[in-house]
């Protein structure tokens, strides 16, 4: 059998209009994330300022993303996601204004930072659980598996292509560029098609709207384990919204030109990363678990190349790499292992570990920045990393869960 032949499901044209879309929507997303990082250093803000505005992004995650979840058990996720798009276009636009302008502060960065965190916290289990909406049964498995690919890759590429936009146009035009793609996926979004399966016999408040989506967890060792991987993984090793820019400035000499380098050796790591999930037959839980050493790793490492500035760079490819593996199996597997009536939820819960914990992650590791380096801050970051995976294998192994396919 060709390992590709799972890609008959772009013969959807659905499918296919959410991929492309969703595709640019992602990227002007991350592309916001790290622009907004750029901005704030370039204007002579420090490691504080990047940790203020990560804490600022993480405070609606850790409350709206579950209350988000519940709530696109309940109502159509189309509409959920069409109205967060035009929102975040219009701030997208707004800050393009007022770069334009000169009178982009840092107190106007952190509004911005706050209505984006607000918005996306609020709908991101309705984007991550919409796939489901859109494709038929048999059409599922092979939409979750590039959908991951996707969401995952873009998350690294966006960045890349924020940087490159801004060396060679500015951030005002980088701002611009993001406000068009929110805006076109609300049009897509709203004319997509739609068999979402809405939750029955509700208890009629979101705190046991989600009490039921744990209890559901726990039952289902499998599913447990993933979740609990991916909030300590997303806690240590997704902090590339303060990593890139630090690298950039700390270890590469600064400026545009090491900013772009940082996040398109991640962007290329996600490409590689994305591939060779693809090719993959089965999602396993041992996948997981070697993306999620692989990625640890080359944190580690990214505190220890010393004089060898050389191999900064492959270390960042190969981080972006293993954390697609990482992140590619975790969701398959999840939305997989998860009853339709209960995906909003679960996913997030999904989008805390990979969204919710990492401001916590960015202060924590600004902290360490502060008072030594940010080779530091990797390399204890990574062996933290890999001590938790160790224990996780071990829960894994008591569960029988280690070698769990993909149903």
């Amino acid at each position: 059998m060709n390992r590709f032949a799972r890609l008959h499901v772009l013969k959807n044209p659905a499918y296919r209009r959410y991929l492309i879309a969703c595709s640019f929507e992602a990227l002007a997303f991350w592309s916001q994330f790290i622009l907004v990082a750029y901005v704030l250093i370039r204007d002579g803000g420090s490691a504080v300022h990047l940790g203020v505005a990560a804490a600022i992004a993480g405070v609606p995650a850790l409350i709206l993303t579950f209350y988000g979840g519940a709530l696109s058990d309940r109502i159509p996720r189309r509409v959920i996601v069409v109205c967060a798009e035009i929102i975040l276009a219009a701030n997208a636009a707004t800050l393009a204004l007022l770069e334009v302008t000169g009178n982009l502060s840092f107190g106007l960065i952190y509004v911005s930072v706050a209505v984006a965190a607000i918005t996306s916290g609020f709908a991101l289990p309705s984007l991550l659980a919409i796939v489901r909406d859109i494709v038929s049964a048999d059409e599922l498995p092979a939409a979750i598996a590039i959908d991951s690919i996707r969401r995952n890759a873009t998350k690294v590429l966006g960045p890349m292509l924020g940087g490159i936009i801004v060396g060679l146009a500015g951030a005002e035009w980088a701002f611009a560029a993001n406000g068009v793609a929110f805006a076109s996926f609300a049009v897509v979004v709203a004319g997509l098609p739609s068999n979402q399966e809405r939750a029955a016999g509700r208890s009629g408040r979101v705190l046991g709207d989600l009490r039921e989506a744990v209890v559901a967890a726990r039952t289902d060792a499998r599913i447990g384990v993933l979740l609990v991987l991916v909030i300590g993984v997303g806690l240590l090793g997704f902090n590339e919204g303060v990593m890139c820019p630090l690298l950039a400035d700390q270890v590469l000499g600064g400026g545009p030109g090491a900013f772009g380098l940082t996040v398109s050796a991640a962007g290329l790591g996600a490409i590689v990363g994305g591939l060779i999930a693809l090719g993959l037959r089965t999602v396993t839980m041992r996948r997981v678990l070697v993306g999620a050493i692989g990625l640890s790793a080359s944190l580690a490492l990214l505190g220890v190349v010393g004089e060898a500035r050389w191999l900064t760079l492959p270390l960042i490819l190969m981080w972006g790499a293993f954390g697609t593996i990482m992140l590619t199996g975790t969701s398959s597997l999840i939305q997989a292992y998860t009853p339709p009536s209960l995906e909003g939820r679960m996913m997030s819960f999904y989008a805390f570990g990979i969204a919710g914990t990492t401001p916590l992650g960015s202060i924590i590791l600004t902290s360490i920045v502060a008072v030594s380096d940010i080779e530091m801050g990797m390399l204890l970051f990574g062996l933290a990393a890999l001590v938790f995976i160790g224990v996780m294998v071990h829960v894994a192994r008591r569960a029988q869960v280690l070698g769990s396919p993909s149903p």
